[in-house]
C-alpha cells in the first residue's frame, strides 16, 4: 500500500461526485520531535516528547470518505446548499482553516437540514485540529459523535478524538479512546492500522512497553499497512526501554536487534534507519560488547550526520573505547566530539570522560585541565563530585599537596553532600 495522502484532492473528488465528502484524512498537526533527556551520565537517552523527526511518516490516510448523504434523492439537493458547502471545502482544501471554520459555521446556520451537516461539523472539528487548537478539536470531535452517532463519518470522528488526546499528551485517554474505537469494529475504516499504531504509541509514552510492543506487532502483520516500518522501529525501541526495567535484559535487546534488522531489511532507506541504528549499536554497548558497539555507532557517525543522534553516536563510540581499554582512541574521539559539539547536552559528560582517558594513561598533568573545566563550567553536572575527586586525585599523583588540600576545600563547599568527599578526604591524607 503507498503512502496515504493527507487531507488535499478532496475538492476534485467532490467535483466528480457531488455527495462526495472529504474524511478520514490524516493530520498535519503538530508532531514532537524525539529528543534525548541527556542529564544522567550513565544512563542513555530518554524521550521527553511522544513524536520524532519523521511527522510525515506517522500520519496518512487518504481523504475519500463517502459523505452520510441522508434519507432521500441526491438529485434533490438544493444548489444553494451544495454551492455554499463546496464553497466552505475548498477553503479547506486550501489550507485556509480559519475561514474554512466561518464558512462551514454559516452553512450549518443557512442549511440546518441539509444531508451535508453532518460533514460540516466534522470538518470544522478537523480544521481546529489543523490549525493545532486541539482542546478545540477533541471537543468538537466528541460532540460530533454525540450529535450524529448515524454519519459515516464516526470512525473518522472517533480516531481524530483519539488523536486530540494524543497530541494534547493525554495519553491514557487517547488509550481509551482508541480501544473503544477497536471494539466497534467499524467496517470498512482506513484507520485500523492508524488507531493500532497510535495505541503503541500512546502504550509506550505511558511506560507500558509490553503492551505497545503488543499493538506494533499486530501493524507489523499488516504487510500492507504504511505505519508497518515506524512500528518496526517503535517496537524495537520499546524492547530496549523494557531492557532497563529487568535484572536479565539480553533477551531484550536481541529482540530489539531482530526488530530493527527487518527494519533494516524490508525498508532501505527508511526515514527511520538512523534512528534505529543508534538503538542498534546502544543494545550492543548496554551488553558490554564494546567493538560491536563501536562498529554500529561508527556507522551512525559515518552515514547519518544529520540525525538528530549524531551527537550520542560519536559520545558513546568514545565511550565505548574507554569501557575496553582503549584510553587512547577514547581520548581522541572525546577531544574532537568536544570541539565538534560545544552546544551537546553530552558535552560534560565528554569533557569528564577525556580527563579520564588521560588520567588512566597516566597523562595526570594533562587529565587536570578537563576535571576543571568540569568544575567550572558545569556545576550542574552529575559528573561534578567525580570531576573534583579527580581534581584532588591528580594534584597528589603529582605531589602537589598544597593544591589537593585547597582542591579538597573547594570540593567540600561546592558539593557537600557527595560521599565522594570521604575519599578525597583519604588521599590528602596520604599525600
Amino acid at each position: 500500500m503507498p503512502r496515504r495522502l493527507l487531507w488535499p484532492l478532496c475538492l476534485a473528488l467532490i467535483s466528480v461526485t457531488p455527495l462526495v465528502a472529504c474524511g478520514g484524512g490524516s493530520s498535519g498537526g503538530t508532531s514532537l520531535v524525539v529528543q534525548d533527556a541527556n542529564g544522567q551520565p550513565d544512563v542513555v537517552d530518554g524521550d521527553v516528547a511522544t513524536g520524532d523527526t519523521t511527522a510525515a511518516n506517522d500520519d496518512a490516510v487518504a481523504d475519500t470518505v463517502t459523505a452520510d448523504t441522508g434519507p432521500g434523492d441526491p438529485d434533490a439537493v438544493v444548489a444553494d446548499d451544495e454551492a455554499a458547502f463546496q464553497a466552505a471545502l475548498a477553503l479547506y482544501d486550501a489550507a485556509q482553516f480559519n475561514p474554512a471554520i466561518t464558512a462551514f459555521e454559516a452553512f450549518m446556520g443557512d442549511f440546518p437540514d441539509s444531508a451535508r451537516v453532518d460533514n460540516a461539523a466534522y470538518l470544522i472539528a478537523r480544521s481546529h485540529f489543523e490549525l493545532g487548537e486541539l482542546t478545540v478539536a477533541r471537543d468538537g470531535f466528541s460532540s460530533f459523535m454525540s450529535t450524529y452517532p448515524a454519519s459515516s463519518l464516526l470512525d473518522d470522528a472517533h480516531y481524530y478524538l483519539g488523536r486530540s488526546h494524543y497530541e494534547l499528551l493525554a495519553f491514557t485517554q487517547a488509550v481509551q479512546t482508541w480501544e473503544a474505537f477497536l471494539a466497534a469494529q467499524y467496517p470498512t475504516t482506513p484507520y485500523d492500522d492508524n488507531v493500532r499504531y497510535f495505541l503503541g504509541r500512546s502504550q509506550y509514552a505511558m511506560g507500558a512497553f509490553a503492551q505497545a510492543i503488543a499493538r506494533f506487532d499486530e501493524v507489523i502483520a499488516m504487510s500492507a499497512s504504511s505505519f508497518r516500518d515506524a512500528s518496526l522501529w517503535w517496537a524495537g525501541r520499546s524492547e530496549y526501554e523494557a531492557a532497563a526495567l529487568v535484572g536479565q535484559p539480553g533477551t531484550y535487546y536481541a529482540k530489539a536487534d531482530a526488530y530493527f534488522e527487518t527494519l533494516f531489511a524490508d525498508y532501505p532507506g527508511a526515514v527511520y534507519e538512523d534512528n534505529a541504528r543508534y538503538y542498534y549499536g546502544m543494545t550492543r554497548y548496554q551488553m558490554g560488547e564494546w567493538d560491536l558497539a563501536v562498529t554500529r555507532l561508527d556507522d551512525v557517525r559515518t552515514r547519518f550526520s544529520d540525525s538528530i543522534y549524531y551527537d550520542n553516536a560519536w559520545y558513546f563510540l568514545a565511550r565505548a573505547h574507554f569501557q575496553a581499554g582503549r584510553f587512547a582512541e577514547a581520548f581522541s574521539e572525546l577531544d574532537a566530539f568536544s570541539t565538534t559539539f560545544p552546544a551537546s547536552s553530552y558535552l560534560d559528560n565528554a569533557v569528564y570522560w577525556a580527563g579520564r582517558a588521560k588520567y588512566e594513561l597516566g597523562a595526570w598533568s594533562d587529565a587536570l585541565p578537563w576535571f576543571q573545566r568540569v568544575t567550572a563550567d558545569f556545576t550542574a553536572s552529575a559528573y561534578l563530585d567525580n570531576a573534583w575527586l579527580y581534581v584532588v586525585r591528580c594534584d597528589v599523583q603529582l605531589q602537589q599537596c598544597t593544591a589537593a588540600a585547597a582542591a579538597l576545600a573547594a570540593m567540600t563547599a561546592a558539593v557537600p553532600g557527595s560521599p565522594l568527599i570521604a575519599t578525597a578526604t583519604q588521599e590528602v591524607g596520604g599525600c
